[in-house]
């Protein structure tokens, strides 16, 4: 079976890729955290690793729909870690710069401290859906996900934010797409922004940096994550999120700073 999203991040050998409309942020725009997946896709062709590790983005211009390329450098092929560099270009201008370092996390099962715990979320059935034939601000590419917000998550789309610049619930693909290493990218970058539920309007919030950190490979239908933004100051916030097996595990941490363009 066929799955959208691996026809969506499919980089030919010689690093073309086409970025369809459906993965769009807004009109012609394509989704950040698609694109790092993107770009971890022909990352991975290159890694002697089998599971990223850490990945940063630098969004350096906007991508658009249509033609893009993927370039791909091995900055370091060594015994326990593998480091590659992969820029998605379109009319010769970076677009997105990564770097993501791979290793193998086979044994990070084996936990010897945790201070984190999972968050407390109500089950699926009690959230609810986001959908942008229902919400014009919700990005496009979320018509391709199964996102179940919690209910406290979504006063700021009636307009009545919570006044806690939080956004939690669970992801999946619509499709049934099992989840992986490839595209925890795409959805560490998935919801809707925390400062929503602080007031803050904004028609796009773009991203300048983000980092996320694999903590243990997938082994759930569907992840259950909360995002929490400390500092909104002058332009600028900051949004630190976790991805959890529905079993409890960790799966992986992320932090991005992002630009609010009013």
């Amino acid at each position: 079976m066929s799955f959208e999203f691996d026809d969506a991040t499919a980089v030919a050998s010689d690093g073309s890729v086409s970025l369809p409309e459906r993965w769009t942020m807004g009109p012609g725009y394509s989704h950040g955290g698609y694109l790092m997946s993107v770009a971890l896709a022909a990352a991975m062709e290159d890694a002697s690793h089998p599971d990223p590790v850490t990945m940063s983005a630098h969004f350096v211009r906007p991508a658009r729909v249509g033609p893009a390329k993927v370039e791909t450098t091995v900055v370091k092929a060594g015994r326990s870690l593998s480091t590659i560099r992969a820029d998605l270009h379109q009319d010769d201008a970076v677009c997105v710069a990564t770097l993501t370092t791979f290793g193998n996390l086979s044994t990070a099962t084996d936990i010897g401290y945790r201070s984190i715990e999972p968050p407390d979320l109500p089950p699926p059935e009690r959230c609810i859906a986001a959908d942008p034939a229902e919400v014009p601000s919700i990005p496009r590419m979320v018509g391709n996900l199964a996102m179940l917000l919690t209910p406290e998550s979504t006063g700021w789309a009636s307009g009545r934010p919570h006044g806690q610049a939080t956004m939690e619930g669970w992801v999946s693909f619509r499709d049934g797409r099992p989840i992986d290493s490839l595209s925890l990218p795409m959805f560490a970058d998935a919801l809707p922004q925390p400062v929503l539920n602080v007031g803050v309007v904004a028609p796009w919030t773009p991203t300048v940096e983000l980092t996320i950190h694999v903590r243990q490979r997938p082994r759930t239908e569907r992840l259950g994550v909360a995002f929490r933004t400390q500092l909104l100051s002058g332009t600028y916030f900051e949004s630190s999120g976790t991805l959890w097996n529905d079993d409890g595990t960790l799966v992986a941490m992320s932090r991005q700073i992002q630009l609010i363009n009013r």
